[in-house]
């Protein structure tokens, strides 16, 4: 083969010859794409230095090219395919690990099994979460074979994380402890967690620890309160919310001095939960000053409401968390009033003032400042868990889904169905929507409902992307059992096709919840 030097010709392939030491064939084949990939314009190549049948091939194939282009090439083909014939299985450098000991739960059915796998690939994510729920529910777990998928899943969609780890069973956990991806679901102690896990790790075990000892819980959080940075700190205590009780008031006040501004409103809000705190006492005392009732004496005087704001703020209510920001388009003074209302248990006022939660909800609708008390009473009947009061606020115009959450289920039913008319229907459907189960009447009366809502929706200009937006999660609330009623109303197919195509999705998605459930009880 003719040589050419590489220093007057740069985008020759030099003579193999011309270099001395022969690498191994892993670094011949790195040559060859480097080269490939820059342009020999700008890297020269050697061709391959190998001995035996391939060095043969190779030299063969280029002695005679006409040009580096078609030598690089055919020495790139060569030792391409050469690669892969050769090629052998990397030794593990480990011993492996111990076989998986035997399952501690039954596998739900094959059926069941198919269905989460075509649930894994790009379903609603709240089918999935039924799915799981119900699995754990009968005591079941998912199939080895789809073990890797679930955690896969779970990985990338960490809402699913917790119903997933219900249904791994041992096996799941063996295999999530031979991938670092899936280290989420692996066995360890506490301790481990604590030191070396993830942030959505350690804050599922310190919320699981809070539901069975939030002593142990607190001291845990204790041991790396001050190593912690500040983002961590305020996400750690959001966590006390679970079993939040009067022995956390001594550490929440504490966290009232913490440098950080986030974790100071965490520790507020949770003071705040707690009736008997002295937060709530201080803030008592201050509302007392700003918030002053006149019952009236008809015909001689009418009732009157004086709403005073907080103008200053001093040193002891910047603690209690009185000068944090609050609702954007308030001014200064109405924020800081905000907080301070906000922290009174709303069953003070009714108890003070001698008038029912209703009764009083009117009294400041007209008022200069009602909006700010309103929103306050929302927001603490939310933190305190006053039925009366959610009861009250509900029918008089709060949207505040938390509002539903206070109220036993069968309350919430009747004031869903109290508020789902034509004009207030959307408010209605967003509020059902954070009811997890839907009882069967419930779901029925809806669903009877649905054609003459549509046509409301309609008739105001609604556009179908947005009823679509609406209904959409009547799919994963309602009761299953519905799937009944649903194909009655399409029995007699609507005159609207648009109604008759969300109706018959409804419908599709019940039957899957239906037969999921079979599936599941398998």
């Amino acid at each position: 083969m003719h040589t050419t030097n590489s220093s007057t010709a740069p985008n020759s392939l030099e003579n193999p010859h011309s270099v001395e030491n022969p690498h191994s064939v892993e670094e011949q084949w790195q040559i060859l794409v480097s080269a490939a990939l820059v342009g020999i314009e700008r890297r020269s190549a050697a061709l391959p230095l190998l001995t035996g049948t391939v060095g043969e091939l190779i030299q063969a194939a280029t002695e005679n090219s006409p040009d580096v282009e078609t030598q690089l090439l055919r020495a790139s083909a060569i030792l391409s395919l050469y690669r892969q014939a050769g090629h052998l299985p990397q030794k593990a450098l480990q011993p492996p690990p111990a076989p998986s000991t035997r399952q501690d739960l039954p596998s739900c059915s094959v059926a069941a099994g198919q269905r989460l796998l075509f649930l894994l690939d790009g379903q609603p994510v709240e089918l999935l979460e039924e799915w799981l729920a119900l699995t754990a529910s009968a005591g079941k777990r998912a199939p080895d074979a789809f073990l890797p998928a679930l955690l896969e899943y779970a990985r990338s969609h960490p809402r699913t994380v917790d119903a997933s780890l219900a249904v791994l069973g041992e096996r799941g956990r063996w295999l999530a402890a031979q991938n670092a991806d899936w280290s989420f679901a692996a066995p360890a102690t506490a301790e481990e967690i604590w030191q070396t896990g993830t942030r959505a790790q350690r804050g599922r075990l310190l919320t699981q620890l809070r539901s069975q000892d939030t002593d142990a819980a607190r001291h845990l959080l204790s041991t790396t309160w001050s190593s912690e940075a500040a983002a961590e700190r305020a996400f750690f205590l959001g966590r006390f919310v679970t079993g939040l009780g009067p022995d956390d008031e001594p550490f929440l006040e504490t966290a009232l001095d913490d440098r950080s501004q986030e974790v100071r409103r965490v520790a507020v809000d949770l003071l705040t939960r707690l009736p008997m705190s002295t937060l709530v006492a201080r803030m008592h005392q201050r509302a007392q000053q700003l918030v002053h009732y006149e019952a009236g004496r008809w015909p001689l005087r009418a009732e009157r409401l004086t709403i005073q704001l907080v103008d200053h703020v001093d040193e002891s209510m910047q603690r209690d968390g009185v000068a944090l920001r609050g609702i954007d388009q308030w001014g200064e003074k109405s924020t800081w009033t905000y907080h301070v209302l906000s922290a009174v248990p709303p069953w003070h006022w009714s108890n003070q003032w001698r008038r029912t939660p209703a009764e009083l909800i009117k009294t400041v609708r007209n008022h200069e400042h009602g909006d700010l008390l309103f929103a306050a009473w929302v927001t603490a009947t939310v933190r305190f868990q006053d039925m009366d009061w959610a009861v009250a606020l509900l029918q008089h115009g709060a949207t505040n889904p938390d509002l539903l959450a206070v109220l036993p289920t069968q309350e919430q039913a009747r004031l869903i169905l109290e508020k789902l008319k034509p004009d207030s229907s959307f408010v209605a459907l967003n509020l059902a929507a954070t009811i997890k189960e839907w009882s069967l009447p419930l779901s029925r009366e809806v669903v009877r409902r649905l054609p003459v809502l549509y046509s409301a929706w309609k008739a105001a200009g609604e556009h179908d992307w947005e009823i679509r937006r609406q209904m959409r999660p009547l799919h994963f609330v309602l009761n299953p059992a519905v799937h009944i009623d649903v194909d009655g109303l399409l029995g007699k197919p609507p005159s609207d096709a648009e109604l008759a195509s969300l109706l018959s999705e409804l419908l599709n998605t019940l039957q899957l919840r239906i037969a999921m459930r079979q599936e599941i009880n398998e």
